[in-house]
């Protein structure tokens, strides 16, 4: 959870610099999308999407156990 945490963080921050940022990270069967926009200097809009998945980033099916 520590990575998905740094992850979400990471994004928001970039986010106040450059105005809106968008990404995609995967943990074990699940998959998190993000849109972060800045609406000023301290307010940031913040969407995360979560999934259910089989596949890899890249698309490769996962093995059993969520793993790439």
């Amino acid at each position: 959870m520590h990575d998905l945490y740094d992850w979400l963080r990471e994004g928001a921050n970039d986010c106040v610099g450059s105005s809106m940022v968008r990404g995609t990270h995967r943990m074990g069967f699940l998959m998190f999308k993000v849109t972060c926009a800045a609406v000023s200097r301290t307010e940031v809009i913040t969407e995360v999407r979560t999934t259910l998945t089989d596949t890899a980033l890249d698309g490769t099916p996962l093995s059993a156990d969520g793993r790439a």
